[in-house]
């Protein structure tokens, strides 16, 4: 983890007690919400991601029907003149 073994956590760890004593439990859950939301705005986006593209898609299909009618049409148009 990050290039430190057990040793220099450890370490850390009880720098981070002495430090901050009893204001660890706080910390700890505000550090948890911070993670929480966060992770519910990146599924948002990815929701809206989703959804974006499937509309795309959508209209992407629908574009490509109208030109295959179009492309219909005029050579239906086109055989009708040449009888």
């Amino acid at each position: 983890m990050f290039g430190l073994g057990v040793g220099e956590i450890v370490i850390v760890a009880l720098v981070a007690v002495l430090l901050f004593g009893s204001q660890l439990p706080k910390i700890a859950r505000s550090l948890g919400s911070s993670i929480v939301e966060f992770k519910r705005g990146v599924q948002g986006v990815d929701v809206e991601v989703k959804s974006t593209v499937h509309e795309v898609q959508k209209l992407m299909t629908e574009v490509e029907r109208d030109r295959l009618r179009s492309a219909v049409n005029e050579t239906v148009g086109n055989n009708q003149k040449a009888v």
